[in-house]
This record gives C-alpha cells, sequence and structure tokens, in this order.
C-alpha cells in the first residue's frame, strides 16, 4: 500500500515538473520573442537618432539660403526651399512623435509580441520619413 502511495505522488509531482517546464519554456519562448523585437527596434532607433543633428546642420543651411534668395525676390526657389524646410520638420517631428508614444514597459509579456512588432513597421517607416527628407535636402543644397 505504501509503495502504491510513493509511486502515485511521485507520479504526480513528475506531472507537475512536467506542466512547470512547459510553461517556463512558453514563457521563455516569449520572452526571447519580445527581446528580439526589442533589439531590433532600437537598432532602427539607435541608427536615425544620429541624423538628428544632420537635419539641424541642414535646416540652418537652407535657412541661410531662404534669406539670400529672399534678397532677390525668387519667389520659386524659395517655395522650394520652404518645402524643404517642412520636409526637414516633418522628418524631426515623426522621430519625437515616435519615441513619445513607444512605451512596451506599460503592456503585460502577452501584449509586448504586438506591441512591437508593430513598433518596428512604425519605426522603420519613421525611419523613412527622415532620410527621405534629408536626401531632398541635400540634393538641393548640392545644386
Amino acid at each position: 500500500m505504501k509503495s502504491i502511495i510513493l509511486t502515485t505522488l511521485a507520479l504526480a509531482f513528475l506531472v507537475i515538473a512536467c506542466k512547470n517546464d512547459g510553461s517556463s519554456s512558453i514563457e521563455q519562448e516569449l520572452k526571447e520573442k519580445i527581446e528580439l523585437y526589442n533589439d531590433s527596434v532600437m537598432v532602427v532607433h539607435d541608427r536615425t537618432m544620429p541624423q538628428m543633428s544632420k537635419i539641424e546642420d541642414l535646416r540652418k543651411q537652407l535657412t541661410e539660403q531662404r534669406k539670400a534668395l529672399i534678397g532677390v525676390d525668387n519667389f520659386n526657389e524659395v517655395k522650394k526651399v520652404n518645402n524643404l524646410l517642412g520636409e526637414l520638420n516633418k522628418s524631426e517631428n515623426a522621430m519625437w512623435d515616435w519615441m513619445y508614444n513607444f512605451k512596451p514597459d506599460t503592456l503585460q509579456n502577452d501584449e509586448k509580441v504586438n506591441y512591437l512588432r508593430e513598433e518596428l513597421r512604425s519605426v522603420r517607416k519613421m525611419e523613412n520619413i527622415v532620410i527621405s527628407g534629408i536626401a531632398k535636402a541635400e540634393s538641393y543644397i548640392q545644386k
């Protein structure tokens, strides 16, 4: 009788241990996905953030060109420069808006994977806006 009770208890502990391993394996996989997505998001952010100083430099150059153009009464060129300044502002705002709205720590782990997956799309979109604004401004300045 004692051996039946001990065997039953041993089997119960084994079943509980197996369930815990499965659950911790799922949790570990979830944590790894969260880490992967978070790292990917931060790579794009960290690659784009240094461009903010480039935006500021281009903005200064374009502002100086606009001042010179206003003096010679060249409306079309002033309009182009104003549009480029608008693109740079849009680029900078895209970065700040994304950073302000990025809040992964407010979610539970099971919600974070989807959130970070969506944020990866969002941060890539922001990066494209920044790169586009800079490219347009640099192209104009190099003329």
